[in-house]
């Protein structure tokens, strides 16, 4: 919803979950990087993930029968819900949306796990905090905005102005022997440091995959407006087909 939201112009930016320390990748996401091409990548935060049980007033853990969530959410929080087997998952959009369906429904057999700034917002209950099953749980999100977008337009936060230090491609290699290897060669040749390649399906081409890069940028690099689209000009020639999702700043985790 958040990306066609952005891409009509209803928002200026979009904050998108892309990968979980723990969980994985959030692929119905990456599948949403090829099917907007009107939008493009403008920055990458990491951020810890602190998820919350909510529920209405008066509920309690005892009083739960049916648990929402995103995927991701269960995903994070499978300790909570080995301890509580009986209980019904509903998966929700996002966990925001999950907090809103408890709030809307009105019932204490109801939970969302969320994060508990969501109890604020839509005046539920700390049920119980901190359920996440790591502390040490965080999840990479992209920041995008619509290509269209005009001069003067919202203004990202602060760290999402400064100098770029990833790009991000998404390309589709021939189906012949070493294809996959001629395209990684373009990225050592420009000493390009991968720090993400992940493989989905392309929809309506059976056994056929976009796969996507991130790649770091050195100072140098960034510095050369034309050095990517260099990077770009060989992939085309090695790839069947090229995209790239973006040239952003990302906010460095230290762990």
């Amino acid at each position: 919803m958040y990306k066609t939201q952005v891409a009509d112009g209803r928002a200026d930016f979009g904050m998108v979950p892309i990968e979980n320390s723990l969980a994985g990748s959030v692929y119905e996401n990456y599948d949403n990087l090829s099917n907007f091409e009107d939008v493009s990548i403008v920055g990458a935060v990491h951020l810890r993930i602190q998820h919350a049980l909510l529920g209405v007033a008066g509920a309690s853990v005892g009083s739960v029968r049916r648990i929402y969530s995103h995927p991701q959410g269960f995903a994070q929080c499978s300790k909570l819900l080995s301890a509580h087997p009986s209980w019904e998952k509903i998966d929700a959009a996002s966990t925001s949306t999950a907090a809103k369906l408890v709030a809307d429904a009105r019932s204490a057999e109801n939970a969302a796990i969320a994060s508990g700034v969501n109890a604020k917002y839509y005046g539920l209950e700390v049920l119980q905090d901190g359920v996440e099953d790591d502390p040490r749980d965080y999840t990479r999100f992209v920041v995008i905005a619509a290509n269209h977008a005009a001069p003067g337009g919202g203004v990202p936060p602060e760290q999402f102005r400064r100098a770029p230090n990833m790009a991000s491609f998404m390309f589709c290699v021939r189906n012949e022997p070493g294809a996959l290897y001629e395209c990684l060669g373009v990225f050592q040749k420009h000493r390009l440091n991968l720090t993400r390649l992940e493989s989905r399906p392309i929809n309506g081409q059976p056994w056929r995959y976009w796969f996507y890069a991130d790649a770091e940028l050195s100072e140098q690099a960034h510095q050369n407006g034309g050095y990517v689209e260099g990077v770009l000009q060989e992939l085309r020639g090695a790839a069947d087909e090229i995209r790239l999702l973006g040239i952003y700043p990302e906010a460095r985790l230290s762990i």
